[in-house]
């Protein structure tokens, strides 16, 4: 499972809707962190209103 989901973020940042930058360094190795970029935010709004309408349309025929 967390290599799904390190899968998804490294793909995520090769399609521009994340950034990534690297933390500050403690008692072990250096951490990439990821960050939505305005793209992803874009992205990430599409996809919600993809989700209500979708919604909106199943609720209609009422499963």
């Amino acid at each position: 499972m967390e290599s799904t989901f390190y899968a998804i973020l490294r793909r995520l940042h090769k399609e521009g809707a994340a950034t990534t930058f690297a933390g500050e360094v403690s008692k072990g190795p250096v951490r990439k962190y990821y960050k939505i970029t305005e793209q992803g935010q874009q992205q990430l709004e599409q996809l919600k209103a993809d989700w209500r309408c979708l919604q909106e349309i199943v609720s209609k025929i009422g499963i």
